[in-house]
């Protein structure tokens, strides 16, 4: 993961259930293994533990941004919909 990493862009397009949740969450381990991160968090949380996570990628200085920018080469997680969508 190291040779990938190296400051590679990751955007983390994350919607606001359980999917989105784990999103959040791997936004702060694609941070740890050194990719500059962007998620995409359209909604304000409603739940605690969203909120908490949110705050926990702000102290880690990753930006969280209200809707999708202009998508550069990298990694990019859909974590908007979970597989029990309709």
């Amino acid at each position: 993961h190291e040779d990938l990493a190296a400051g590679a862009p990751a955007t983390i397009i994350c919607g606001p259930g359980n999917n989105g949740g784990d999103g959040l969450v791997a936004a702060r381990h694609l941070w740890h293994f050194g990719y500059n991160v962007t998620v995409v968090y359209p909604r304000e949380p409603k739940t605690e533990l969203y909120k908490r996570l949110l705050t926990q990628l702000r102290q880690h200085k990753i930006e969280v941004l209200g809707e999708l920018p202009e998508l550069k080469s990298g990694v990019v997680v859909d974590a908007m919909l979970g597989f029990s969508s309709t």
